[in-house]
């Protein structure tokens, strides 16, 4: 059975070994930067579990934007480890998510991925988001 709670202190060991496996080289935290954003509270992090392996996770975090005139969910991250995808863990963790920020006072929620990653377009597709075309652009100083 999966299980969906949110985080804490005692999931950071868990978490930060998802982060390597999601991000590979791009992974530029540790596990102290993983409790303190666990700590954080304006973020929302979720985790998934069968039995007592630790699966999956969903970050979420919400973003106050002034033009917006109401705060926005952000789903910034989601990982569901190779041999447990295709089992609806992304779905339960985007729907404990989603209640999570309705709860908050947030109904309107948003979440980005490369328009080449087309296993996560057609997945926020199958949750009902609308894909906008923007342009993001990034500097590394």
């Amino acid at each position: 059975m999966i299980n969906i709670r949110l985080a804490d202190l005692h999931d950071a060991e868990k978490i930060y070994e998802m982060c390597l496996l999601f991000n590979d080289s791009e992974t530029k935290t540790s596990l102290q930067g993983v409790k303190d954003y666990l700590q954080n509270n304006e973020v929302i992090v979720c985790i998934a579990q069968i039995e007592d392996e630790t699966v999956g996770f969903i970050c979420g975090r919400i973003e106050y934007n002034l033009s917006f005139g109401s705060p926005i969910g952000d789903i910034t991250e989601v990982f569901v480890k190779a041999q447990h995808r295709q089992k609806g863990i992304a779905t339960k963790l985007f729907k404990h998510m989603e209640q999570a920020f309705l709860h908050a006072g947030i109904n309107r929620f948003r979440v980005f991925t490369t328009e080449d990653n087309k296993n996560a377009v057609n997945f926020y597709n199958s949750q009902n988001y609308q894909q906008y075309n923007t342009v993001m652009f990034r500097k590394d100083v």
